[in-house]
């Protein structure tokens, strides 16, 4: 991973999660909205490393642990 960068995915209950990394593909603040909703915080953490990493949130709108896998082109 090269720069910082903001991935996103959909929780089970249709709000949108997004998170922003830092170079280093760590994760520096997690969020979510409903569609045409305010942005809440979400905790977000990233595991692994390297080109294949994954990000889980925590939901606040419907207290879902959500995982999701990513691919950071090099």
């Amino acid at each position: 991973m090269s720069a910082a960068q903001r991935i996103q995915s959909v929780c089970e209950c249709q709000a949108l999660l997004e998170a922003e990394l830092d170079e280093q593909g760590l994760v520096l603040h997690g969020w979510a909205r409903r569609p045409g909703g305010a942005k809440e915080r979400a905790p977000a953490n990233s595991v692994g490393h390297g080109e294949r990493f994954d990000v889980a949130w925590q939901c606040p709108l419907c207290g879902r642990n959500t995982l999701r896998s990513f691919h950071s082109a090099k």
